[in-house]
C-alpha cells in the first residue's frame, strides 16, 4: 500500500522561510505525495519562490494565487485541489523531518484511521525551545488543536464537510474540533517530526490577546456548535483553560476592562454548563504541563473566593 498524500501549504509573505519548508517536504523518505501551494495574496517575493520550485518539480508541485483572505480560506482552497487519499497541512515558515510522512502513514497498516496525530517541536532563531510528545489519551487532541502535525483521511474530511472557518483567528481550532466530533477513529503516535517556528506565529492572535480587541465569545460559541454542545470532563477543562489563558494574556488592558471581560466570559462558562472546578492530577488531562495546570487552578480558586478584583488590581498595574 502506497496511498498518495496531499500536503497543503498556505503562503503569505514567507519568502525568507519558504525554501527551507519546501526542501524539507521534497526530501521525504515517503515518495507518493503532491505539494499544493496556495499563495494568499503575498506582497513579497513568495510567488517568485513558488514559481521557481514549480519549474524544478512540475509533477509534484501545483499552486494557485488568491487575494489575501487568511490561512483558513487558503487551506480550504488547498482541500479543493487535493487529489490524494490523505491530507496534511504545513505552514510555510515551518519545516518537517525527512521521515515525517512515512511515520504518519505507518499506523494505517493496522487500521484505516480518519486522523493520526503526533507531537511537535518548537524552535526560534536560537534553536529548539521545546519538544512536545503526546500521551495516547483524550487530552492529547486538545494539546494539538492546530491542523499541522496531523494526517487526515481526505474522504472523511469531504464526506463530513469539515472546513476551516474564514475568521482570521480561531479558524484552526474550529477545523480540529469539528474533526474530533465526527470520528473516534483517531490514532495518537509518539513521534515528533513537525518543527514549528514560534517567532513568526500568530502575530494577530498575540496582539488581540494582549488588548482584548477580539470578541472571544463568538469563537467559543462556534466551537461549542462543532461538537453539538456535548460536554465531557476533558472538554470542560479545555474551555476553562482557553478562557483563563485569554484573560491572563491581557494584563495591560487595565483593571476595569479586565474585570468586564472576566465577568462576561465566566458568565458564558456558567450559561453553557461548563463547570468551574479544580483539576488536580486528573487522568483526563494527562500530559498537561504542571505550570499551566497550577496557574489554571489558582485562577479558579481566586474566582471561587471572589478575589479576582484584588488579583486584577495587582496583575493589571
Amino acid at each position: 500500500m502506497n496511498p498518495k498524500v496531499s500536503l497543503v501549504i498556505p503562503v503569505y509573505n514567507s519568502e525568507s522561510y519558504l525554501s527551507k519548508c519546501l526542501d524539507s517536504v521534497l526530501n521525504q523518505t515517503y515518495k507518493n505525495y503532491e505539494i499544493i501551494l496556495v499563495n494568499d495574496g503575498s506582497t513579497d517575493n513568495s510567488l517568485e519562490v513558488i514559481k521557481s520550485y514549480k519549474n524544478m518539480y512540475p509533477k509534484i508541485i501545483k499552486y494557485v494565487t488568491k487575494k489575501n483572505m487568511g490561512p483558513g480560506y487558503a487551506r480550504n482552497e488547498g482541500i479543493k485541489m487535493a487529489t490524494g487519499e490523505y491530507l496534511m497541512f504545513v505552514d510555510s515558515d515551518d519545516y518537517i523531518d525527512n521521515d515525517y510522512i512515512e511515520r504518519y502513514m505507518l499506523p494505517l497498516s493496522e487500521e484505516k484511521y480518519d486522523l493520526v496525530i503526533g507531537g511537535y517541536r518548537y524552535f526560534d532563531n536560537k534553536g529548539v525551545v521545546e519538544e512536545r510528545h503526546l500521551f495516547n489519551n483524550e487530552w492529547a487532541k486538545y494539546l494539538s488543536i492546530g491542523p499541522c502535525g496531523k494526517l487526515h483521511n481526505l474522504e472523511f474530511i469531504l464526506k463530513n464537510n469539515i472546513r476551516f472557518s474564514n475568521d482570521m483567528v480561531g479558524e484552526d481550532r474550529y477545523f480540529s474540533m469539528l474533526s474530533y466530533a465526527k470520528t473516534k477513529k483517531i490514532k495518537i503516535i509518539d513521534y515528533v517530526g513537525y518543527n514549528y517556528y514560534q517567532d513568526n506565529k500568530n502575530s494577530i492572535s498575540k496582539t488581540i490577546g494582549k488588548n482584548l480587541s477580539f470578541e472571544y465569545i463568538p469563537l467559543m460559541n462556534k466551537l461549542m456548535e462543532s461538537h453539538n454542545n456535548k460536554m465531557n470532563d476533558t472538554l470542560n477543562y479545555y474551555y476553562l483553560r482557553m478562557v483563563i489563558s485569554h484573560l491572563l494574556a491581557a494584563r495591560n488592558v487595565g483593571f476595569s476592562r479586565f474585570i468586564d471581560e472576566y465577568t462576561k466570559q465566566f458568565n458564558w462558562l456558567e450559561e453553557n454548563k461548563i463547570k468551574i472546578k479544580l483539576y488536580l492530577m486528573k487522568k483526563e488531562i494527562k500530559g498537561e504541563k504542571f505550570r499551566i495546570l497550577l496557574i489554571i487552578n489558582i485562577f479558579i480558586i481566586l474566582s471561587k473566593l471572589k478575589l479576582i478584583p484584588l488579583f486584577a488590581h495587582l496583575y493589571c498595574n
